[in-house]
């Protein structure tokens, strides 16, 4: 076994010791009800949010750069849901998943719409999988 020292150290201010947490806590105005970290993914949930997209965008407003990347935003019941290009679409509570993903390092910076077609895929191919009862038909992104 070989021991390695550090030779120097680095002092964060304290905004960046913030978690997203914290950062998404701050945007919901309460902290989540579950937060569960699977590989390098945190999945916090509420009861409720007017918004996913709309929070998570105001936590990436006021949060350091990154500091939520690899984040699921997920409520129960979503007030005012909107998406792409201020769309907006309903959802019944107990029924369908809102969520909002974040990813802030390592995005193509062309082609945004291809890396939409390929989570949305994801998505589905990862309910098959979870749940194989579930008929695709039923799904939809």
């Amino acid at each position: 076994m070989k021991l390695v020292l550090s030779t120097c150290a680095k002092i964060a201010p304290v905004e960046h010791l913030h978690t997203a947490e914290t950062h998404l806590g701050h945007a919901m105005g309460s902290p989540p009800l579950s937060s569960t970290v699977i590989g390098r993914w945190a999945l916090l949930g509420w009861a409720a949010a007017n918004s996913t997209n709309s929070v998570a965008l105001a936590a990436i407003r006021q949060a350091p750069l990154h500091a939520l990347d690899h984040v699921a935003i997920f409520v129960d019941h979503q007030r005012a849901g909107r998406g792409q290009q201020q769309r907006i679409w309903t959802q019944e509570p107990g029924r369908d998943l809102a969520m909002t993903a974040v990813v802030s390092k390592s995005l193509p910076e062309q082609h945004p719409f291809v890396l939409n077609l390929a989570v949305s895929l994801a998505v589905i191919e990862a309910i098959e999988e979870a749940l194989p009862t579930v008929s695709r038909s039923g799904l939809e992104i």
